[in-house]
């Protein structure tokens, strides 16, 4: 009996380390990375049997938003090859399109057997670049990810912030050139919360307050305020999310400001 108990200490003590771990992690993304030889392969997956996706040259900035087993995860460069069914968008006009279903995939080649690199929502617009028979070439969204291996990349140095005499007077230009403007009534926060489900797009939803949602396991809905770009590297995912639950009057889904996530699935 003595043994369990230590055992279970033991295992809940190595659950709490990785899951602060893990939020300390999440706080440092997404971030820039510069790439360190030329022609290196950005893959599907974390694996070096993953299909490539493109190349990156020396010198080239990546956006980083996730890090797994030695791999970056990114956002693929905008010159990655990116098609779409042509029956699953709309022409706004030779160069612009809207995706006109719910989840629709963003495919490496003009081919329904071709890799996912990317999901687009209902509503989102694209840069047209091209056809392809009944698919069209389009420029990647923010939302189509890859990996590169991180000895291939280093981490860029946060910019120096403004020290505070600059700060103050960067400040005082800006007010005196802005007119004044009515403060808004301030929504009461209460403490903080700690929710489980599934994070979804919030979809295209006139002053959205939020880009993403939780659905839990019993079908209630909180809006999601957080890093775009991380919340789109768990979207269909299971996860506990933690922050300050935000209540406004009219409001129709209550707001949780994210500063925790931890994945379950």
């Amino acid at each position: 009996m003595r043994l369990k108990n230590i055992t279970g200490i033991a295992l809940s003590a190595l659950f709490l380390f990785s899951a602060d771990a893990y939020a300390l992690t999440q706080e440092s993304f997404p971030f820039q990375a510069e790439v360190l030889s030329g022609n290196i392969n950005i893959r599907s997956d974390s694996t070096v049997n993953s299909p490539v996706l493109c190349a990156a040259n020396k010198g080239e900035r990546l956006t980083v938003v996730f890090e797994h087993y030695g791999w970056y995860k990114i956002i693929l460069p905008k010159d990655t090859p990116a098609f779409i069914r042509g029956d699953l968008i709309a022409l706004t006009d030779p160069e612009t399109a809207s995706v006109i279903k719910d989840r629709v995939n963003i495919r490496l080649n003009a081919g329904d057997s071709s890799p996912i690199i990317g999901m687009a929502e209902k509503g989102r617009v694209l840069k047209v670049l091209g056809t392809s028979g009944a698919w069209y070439r389009i420029e990647p969204t923010d939302s189509c990810f890859g990996w590169i291996h991180k000895q291939f990349a280093k981490k860029l140095a946060l910019a120096p912030r403004a020290t505070a005499p600059q700060a103050v007077k960067a400040a005082e230009i800006t007010r005196a050139a802005e007119p004044e403007i009515p403060e808004p009534d301030k929504p009461s926060i209460d403490d903080t919360v700690s929710v489980t489900g599934v994070i979804n797009p919030y979809g295209m939803v006139f002053k959205r307050t939020a880009t993403h949602k939780i659905v839990t396991p019993d079908k209630k809905i909180f809006l999601l305020k957080g890093d775009k770009k991380i919340l789109n590297t768990v979207t269909y995912h299971k996860v506990k999310v933690t922050g300050k639950m935000v209540l406004k009057a009219g409001q129709k889904y209550p707001v949780i400001e994210v500063t925790r996530m931890e994945p379950l699935d």
